[in-house]
């Protein structure tokens, strides 16, 4: 009995041995299965068969047989869908001629019921292989009754067995209907047990993954700098920083130089999330690094030096070229006793200065973007590469000016910007957003961060938020 059970268990795992498919292994266990029951039914019944009709049907029994090893030879050969489909549009044709030579005398035609279940079982991934199943079984059936009363049956039988064979045709049919019902609800209770233990293995991952993020959160956080230490160089300051997902790839960065000058920087790594932060991660401990060995130098030559590091330590241990890094401005700030000398590098983020005093900012890469007599805009274009890899490559242009106590600059990334939201559901741009700084300039540098938000979170409305943001706003 071992030994059979052995043999039973080997067969049903035919074609699934070495590395068949997951998503198919339900379905061609139960068709092995089905196959050799149904292989197993037909040789006990041919004795009876002989016994009772003689060698009738026995010519079509036999090449039903050789089906269904030709079938199993098909989910030998691992092609599972040519074998499910062949098993069910064999069984149909096997029945289909069965009734055709009993001229429907013996109630061959109630097999399709069940057979019409076998695409249920057999393809319950393909809505359209179940619906043909289905159709097929159908219409076979109706083509069995409709040919059997024209041309009646092609072997003759004794009328006094003909009421024994339908009584064990109909006996057998009910058994089939009744098999494939329990077999159905035994794969639907094996799909709910293996979509459980799935749903399990997502929900302890999702679990550990949300757990790691919150952790890469509270790590992210303990690296970010005090930047209240601004408040010995400048007037105040106010910073919205409002990552996109738990953690972000935008930064704001302070770096003591001496007791009346500082550096500044807001960064915007490559991507967002996970990746975003990564890349962040890698470009401020770069930054920090060459602030610490560059003190005396221009920003300018900070972010050169910058970009060749990066790129460096992205493509070093890399078979594929990354081109990986940050959009970046950079600002060095001196407090002088009646003015501030500045500096200051940016790598496609802008640098925005508003002030009510009287500025005479003419050199190039320079723009007045107000007319306003009251307060003066201006913007510093930045350089439009990269801190990173970049196939086109310049020295970044520094800047030097000086400024007046009382004076703001705007240092941003470009998520605020580029938000969708508003009515038509547009980009907010950065023309829009020196508008907003505009509006806002009279107001405390403490609550200017609350009344951004305020106004993001409005123009977004319910569109999800796209990007990073980060604002830092310098009152000297």
């Amino acid at each position: 009995m071992k030994i059979l059970l052995n043999v039973w268990n080997r067969l049903s795992l035919n074609g699934l041995e070495k590395g068949a498919a997951e998503s198919y292994f339900q379905e061609i266990v139960f068709l092995n299965r089905y196959i050799l029951t149904i292989g197993l039914v037909i040789l006990a019944y041919v004795p009876f068969n002989i016994l009772i009709l003689g060698f009738s049907f026995l010519f079509t029994i036999s090449l039903y047989l050789a089906t269904l090893v030709f079938v199993m030879l098909l989910v030998r050969f691992k092609l599972y869908v040519l074998a499910r489909a062949h098993f069910i549009l064999l069984t149909n044709l096997f029945v289909f001629m069965l009734v055709l030579e009993s001229g429907g005398l013996l109630d061959g035609q109630l097999f399709f019921i069940p057979i019409s279940l076998l695409g249920i079982i057999l393809f319950k991934r393909s809505v359209w292989f179940i619906y043909g199943s289905i159709l097929l079984s159908i219409l076979l059936y109706y083509s069995s009754i409709w040919i059997a009363e024209v041309q009646g049956p092609m072997i003759s039988f004794d009328e006094s067995k003909i009421q024994m064979i339908k009584g064990i045709s109909n006996l057998a049919a009910f058994l089939f209907s009744i098999a494939l019902l329990f077999s159905v609800r035994h794969v639907t209770r094996e799909r709910n047990k293996i979509l459980k233990q799935q749903t399990e293995v997502i929900s302890i991952k999702s679990r550990e993954l949300n757990e790691s993020i919150r952790y890469a959160k509270r790590l992210q956080n303990a690296l970010r700098p005090d930047l209240k230490e601004l408040n010995k160089y400048i007037s105040g300051f106010s910073l919205l920083y409002k990552p996109k997902d738990e953690v972000s790839g935008d930064f704001a960065m302070l770096k003591e130089i001496d007791e009346t000058s500082v550096w500044v920087t807001t960064a915007d790594g490559t991507g967002h999330g996970v990746p975003g932060a990564l890349v962040s991660f890698v470009c401020a401990s770069v930054l920090n690094r060459t602030l610490d060995k560059m003190q005396d130098a221009s920003c300018s030559q900070v972010l050169d030096r910058i970009a060749r590091e990066i790129e460096g330590v992205f493509n070093k241990s890399s078979s594929e070229e990354v081109k990986d890094g940050m959009d970046a401005g950079l600002l060095k700030l001196r407090k002088c006793e009646h003015e501030y000398e500045l500096e200051w590098a940016g790598a496609q983020q802008p640098l925005i200065i508003l002030s009510n005093n009287l500025l005479n900012l003419q050199f190039p890469f320079i723009q007045k973007m107000t007319d306003n007599e009251k307060l003066n805009v201006f913007q510093i274009k930045p350089d439009r590469q990269p801190v990173g890899k970049y196939d086109y490559r310049l020295p970044f242009t520094n800047h030097k000016f000086q400024l007046n106590y009382g004076d703001r600059l705007i240092m941003a990334s470009d998520g605020f910007s580029d938000q969708f939201g508003g009515v038509r559901n547009k980009k907010l741009r950065a023309s829009k957003f020196r508008e907003l700084l505009i509006d806002t300039y009279n107001l405390e540098i403490d609550v200017l961060a609350s009344n951004l938000d305020e106004y993001f979170e409005r123009w977004k409305g319910e569109v999800e938020q796209i990007d990073d943001v980060i604002v830092l706003s310098l009152q000297l």
